[in-house]
């Protein structure tokens, strides 16, 4: 739930001075996450720079889910860097370090937030205002600006990616709300604007996440919502949504687009003579049609990071795929498939890609398993792992910094509150079966 104000107080004003950063940096972290340039990744480094000076100073006994976890983003590096050293290090996996250095400093980073406790409310409170913030920055980008649609700062995929995020977790937080409050008020204005944030922004990605979104939330929060406050805010939400697309042309011209480009791609495939440049769906499925091809040549361990890109444009030099695929650019700069799935499978073949869907899966059991003692994280951190699943289908999240740099602190706060959690809770339960014994001995 979102921090109340004295609370916000108490737990911003620490006892030291590393303490109040953390708690700070963790509550402003989603508010302007899109409207200031290196917002998110600025806060990120600093924190891991923070890590860097005072994690080591003590040592740190970690659970079981946190060992699985670490050990999986050790493998994480280590697919990585086998395939570029297998591919003898091209130009392409060296500009791909600065962002694998985003998930070496995850180690004193992730030691950094466990050791600060009750930080999810921080969280939670920034990302309904965060949430609100967007909506506001959709509205000055398409009615001020001039702006076809919901930009920020980076453009409108990570912008309506984000968007849903918010809004997700936001509408997870008003449906486990036990009373009505100012706080409710609030949150259903933070939804209303992230809402709008997200037809504004008029990416198709951020449309099939909300819709996942939408129905699943209900379904996860049964048991804890209020029926009738669930239905008086799911109503106005699609009235807002169903306005926005009214009031502009992008909602509905994107999505005959999408329907035309992936029909004609599966009737006819990519002619050569007919450009799929500006065909975006087409361009993608072409891409990963492309990709099952090449993939045979380096099955186990990949083409190496960064590489993907410059091995379809060389397939499609051959004139065995679309002649738009051929991109100079691929050969030292960093060509993507707009694809997780895809790209791994190319840059670190199937045991990165088997590594990578572990990466993700491990936390999402984590989190699954913990509704018997904390729903309310268990459903925000099944809803945040599947949203960034559905985001890695036609884009790749986990290799741009804003996009990184969320999921990161995200998965840091949720999953140490979480474990940290249910072992005193094992504790507890220890400690009193054993009291129990002791009675039942004594008499």
């Amino acid at each position: 739930m979102l921090a109340k104000s004295k609370l916000l107080y108490d737990r911003v004003r620490q006892p030291t001075h590393t303490e109040t950063f953390v708690a700070l940096a963790i509550l402003l972290f989603p508010v302007l996450s899109l409207i200031v340039r290196h917002w998110l990744s600025g806060i990120y480094s600093l924190l891991a720079l923070l890590a860097l000076f005072v994690v080591f100073r003590r040592s740190h006994r970690l659970y079981s889910e946190e060992k699985i976890l670490l050990g999986l983003f050790a493998l994480l590096l280590l697919s990585f860097m086998l395939s570029a050293s297998l591919n003898e290090w091209s130009d392409n996996s060296i500009r791909r370090l600065s962002n694998v250095l985003k998930y070496i400093v995850f180690f004193p980073l992730y030691l950094l937030i466990r050791q600060n406790k009750d930080l999810t409310g921080l969280l939670f409170t920034g990302i309904a205002v965060g949430g609100a913030v967007l909506g506001l920055q959709a509205i000055v980008d398409v009615f001020y600006s001039g702006l076809e649609q919901g930009w920020g700062i980076y453009g409108p995929i990570v912008f309506g990616d984000l968007s849903v995020l918010f809004f997700s977790i936001t509408l997870i937080l008003l449906f486990f709300k036990a009373d009505v409050s100012i706080t409710t008020i609030l949150y259903v204005v933070s939804l209303i604007l992230s809402a709008l944030a997200i037809a504004l922004a008029a990416s198709r990605n951020a449309w099939i996440a909300c819709l996942f979104s939408v129905l699943a939330i209900p379904l996860l929060c049964f048991k804890f919502m209020k029926y009738r406050r669930a239905i008086m805010v799911i109503i106005p939400l699609l009235l807002v949504s169903a306005s926005a697309s009214f009031f502009t042309d992008s909602m509905h011209q994107r999505l005959d687009r999408a329907l035309s480009e992936f029909t004609s791609y599966v009737t006819q495939g990519a002619p050569k003579n007919v450009p799929i440049m500006s065909n975006s769906v087409g361009f993608r499925l072409e891409q990963w049609r492309v990709a099952l091809h090449i993939t045979h040549d380096a099955l186990f361990f990949g083409y190496g990071g960064g590489n993907a890109g410059k091995h379809v444009k060389r397939y499609a030099e051959k004139g065995l795929a679309h002649p738009d695929l051929i991109n100079p650019d691929t050969e030292k700069g960093i060509g993507g498939l707009h694809s997780t799935y895809f790209e791994t499978l190319i840059t670190e073949g199937v045991v990165g890609l088997v590594i990578m869907m572990l990466f993700l899966l491990y936390p999402l059991y984590v989190f699954a398993k913990a509704r018997s003692f904390n729903p309310l994280i268990s459903t925000v951190g099944v809803l945040f792992i599947t949203n960034y699943m559905i985001f890695g289908i036609s884009e790749n999240p986990f290799i741009h910094d804003n996009f990184t740099s969320v999921y990161l602190i995200l998965l840091s706060v949720l999953f140490s509150e979480l474990v940290r959690e249910k072992h005193q809770r094992d504790v507890r339960v220890t400690a009193a079966t054993e009291s129990d014994e002791l009675l039942q001995q004594g008499t």
